[in-house]
């Protein structure tokens, strides 16, 4: 058997390493992600026009937006198990180009059940995308540098947003060309890039460290051993399903994302409307505006995630995210029924903040569990811990979609989501305290 060398690298030359499959995995990682969030949410643009053309109401809308994450929990799961089998490479280029033909067909829907179904077949077909990306990851960089690494490609999810908002507008002004409607030929053009994508992940994206050419020897070998004692550091793998989903640690996390989630899919599958009718404005300016909000965004998650990587302190990282959270919801709530001036730029100000803390605790919260879990059972924890926050996902555009509509305003959920992200707060609080007690008997 070969021997792997345990020799350290000199920190110029492991700084050159990480740099190195940065710029060699994440590009693609990143393009991926980024075509995923904009042919799973480019719908809250499209309803503007949509909605109106099909008659359907805001209960019918949010249901809609929010079954994508029926389909997309029931086969998280399973997709995730197959990654492991068939790799990273050929699993994750499938997963994009089936998501790219259901989202263009999206096009087609003229009846609430059709636009159920084609949101619910778009969540079969996006499926165990994201977990899936974690693991790849995960086998590839340690588990000191894993946040940073996800935020380098989860900065995709606010640049998505910054681009559809600069682009609806000028997609839905094809309105009436050919006799498309204008959210039909968005749907329909922005699924394009997801076929392409799938053919360059298949092309270029690296399996495994072992086979990587372009490492030399010495850095492959330094990579298995960092990951080997990464590996020994959490212990034994279950080898057991039912035990892995059943872990105090997947469904700690999952319950943390999944009410942060709920709370943040439910603003942002309304933010152009919640924005305009907020502040007046067109669509246009809405667009533009909810666009640029992304820019801070983007910053917090790269500066937030290096931060909680260079302190080890994660636990406390995505606690002051979720505090924040529901400052920016209680900003929003208030400026919403303010009507001044000042309440135009309260409520941007306080969506931006309300969207950077939310977008940090999705990009920290599997890595963090990511080093208390063994590789054996990452594959059905990863997953499981997306399973329970899509859940939220769904819950949360369904939710307020049933109280807008009864209500016939949005102020009852701006009301509550302050309130609900007491719950996930408290609980990451008490497994930060359990993991610094454990942490202080084992150095005893």
């Amino acid at each position: 058997m070969e021997q792997v060398s345990s020799a350290p690298l000199a920190p110029g030359m492991e700084r050159r390493l990480i740099a190195k499959l940065s710029w060699r995995i994440l590009p693609l990682i990143f393009l991926s992600y980024l075509v995923a969030v904009m042919d799973r949410a480019n719908i809250s643009y499209a309803s503007v026009q949509m909605n109106a053309s099909l008659g359907f109401s805001a209960a019918v809308y949010g249901f809609g937006a929010g079954v994508f994450f029926v389909g997309y929990s029931l086969f998280e799961v399973p997709s995730n198990m197959m990654l492991a089998r068939f790799g990273a490479r050929r699993w994750i280029a499938r997963i994009m180009l089936t998501w790219g033909v259901v989202s263009g067909a999206m096009a087609l829907v003229q009846t609430p059940a059709q636009f159920y179904v084609m949101r619910f077949l778009l969540g079969v077909a996006e499926a165990g995308f994201y977990p899936g990306v974690l693991l790849y990851l995960s086998q590839w960089f340690p588990a000191t540098m894993l946040a940073r690494s996800v935020s380098r490609f989860y900065i995709a999810n606010p640049i998505s947003f910054m681009m559809m908002g600069s682009l609806a507008g000028f997609l839905m002004s094809f309105d009436g060309t050919l006799g498309i409607a204008g959210w039909q030929w968005m749907l329909m053009l922005e699924a394009v890039p997801a076929l392409i994508v799938a053919a360059l992940l298949l092309l270029f994206l690296p399996e495994r460290i072992e086979t990587a050419k372009w490492l030399s020897a010495r850095e492959r070998d330094w990579l298995v051993h960092h990951h080997a004692a990464d590996n020994a550091a959490v212990g034994a793998s279950e080898h057991n399903f039912w035990r892995s989903l059943a872990n105090p640690v997947v469904l700690s996390f999952g319950l943390t994302c999944g009410l942060v989630f709920l709370c943040g899919n439910a603003v942002s599958y309304s933010a152009p409307k919640l924005l305009m009718q907020a502040t007046g404005w067109s669509l246009g300016t809405v667009g533009l505006t909810a666009a640029l909000t992304q820019i801070p965004v983007a910053l917090a998650m790269l500066l937030v995630c290096w931060h909680s990587d260079h302190r080890r302190a994660p636990h406390a990282h995505i606690a002051a995210m979720i505090a924040l959270a529901a400052i920016g919801a209680f900003g929003m709530a208030w400026a919403f029924i303010s009507g001044t001036g000042q309440a135009v730029v309260m409520v941007v100000a306080a969506y931006c903040l309300f969207n950077s803390a939310s977008s940090v605790v999705g990009t920290l919260t599997i890595p963090t569990a990511s080093a208390m879990l063994h590789p054996g059972n990452r594959a059905v924890a990863f997953a499981a811990i997306n399973t329970i926050a899509q859940v939220g996902n769904f819950l949360g555009p369904t939710l307020w979609g049933i109280a807008a509509s009864r209500t016939g305003s949005f102020q009852a959920g701006l009301n509550a989501i302050p309130l609900i992200l007491l719950v996930p707060l408290a609980l990451i609080l008490a497994m930060r305290h359990s993991r610094l007690r454990a942490m202080t008997a084992a150095a005893a």
